[in-house]
């Protein structure tokens, strides 16, 4: 468009509606104002384009460096929960009269079923 088409328009539509009967809307006219614009100066956009950038970089970074030392000091602060004691003695086992360990001679176990 050029600064010789700023004018007013009309538009019209046409659809079908939910009940299947055609519809036709007019408006009662649309001004288009086009204008000429000299573009600024694009320097300013670059160096702010260039800040945001370094921004992002900056605040990237030092969210990542306080995980690490978090990480760091977490490591460095480490306790366990109970002071480790002296070895358990050995216990003896435990057998009950009613299961009496067995030892098998065979591996032949057709009686059995």
């Amino acid at each position: 468009m050029q600064l010789q088409d700023t004018n007013l328009y009309f538009c019209t539509w046409s659809f079908v509606s939910e009940d299947i009967r055609p519809v036709h809307l007019s408006t009662n006219g649309t001004i288009i104002i086009v204008r000429e614009e000299l573009c600024g100066n694009p320097i300013l956009d670059l160096v702010l384009i260039a800040f945001s950038v370094t921004a992002f970089t900056v605040i990237v970074l030092l969210f990542t460096g306080a995980m690490i030392l978090r990480h760091r000091r977490f490591k460095k602060r480490f306790t366990p929960g109970r002071a480790a004691g002296p070895p358990r003695p050995p216990r003896p086992q435990h057998t009950c009269p009613q299961h009496q360990p067995y030892l098998v001679t065979s591996l032949d176990f057709r009686g059995t079923l």
